[in-house]
């Protein structure tokens, strides 16, 4: 399950690279891109430790391949097409609404 995140991924960011070719295009597209990878991979680490303090688990106690292990199972149970497709008109809806653009107003990436 893991390798066909992974695939998707690398697919979306193939699409990323062809839609760069078009002027204008490649910013939307690269922002839809990376919101959505990372709405995804919240959605993993969320389902994954979600899973871990509802068993009582202490994370910190947890080996590599416990935590591993946890967080393939976690990758399995997410839906990527639907998460996707969830970010996208979250995306969509936020640009809309204009929150998209205030969220961000105040950060500095240079420093």
């Amino acid at each position: 399950m893991l390798a066909n995140v992974v695939t998707q991924f690398a697919g979306v960011l193939a699409l990323e690279l062809v839609v760069g070719f078009i002027p204008g295009a490649s910013i939307i597209a690269a922002g839809v891109v990376n919101f959505g990878v990372i709405y995804v991979a919240g959605l993993i680490f969320l389902k994954a430790l979600t899973e871990i303090f509802k068993a009582g688990i202490n994370p910190e106690q947890m080996t590599g391949e416990q935590m591993k292990k946890q967080f393939s199972d976690a990758a399995k149970a997410v839906n990527v097409k639907s998460a996707f497709s969830e970010a996208k008109s979250a995306f969509n809806e936020m640009k809309k609404e204009g929150s998209l653009n205030e969220k961000g107003k105040n950060i500095d990436i240079d420093s």
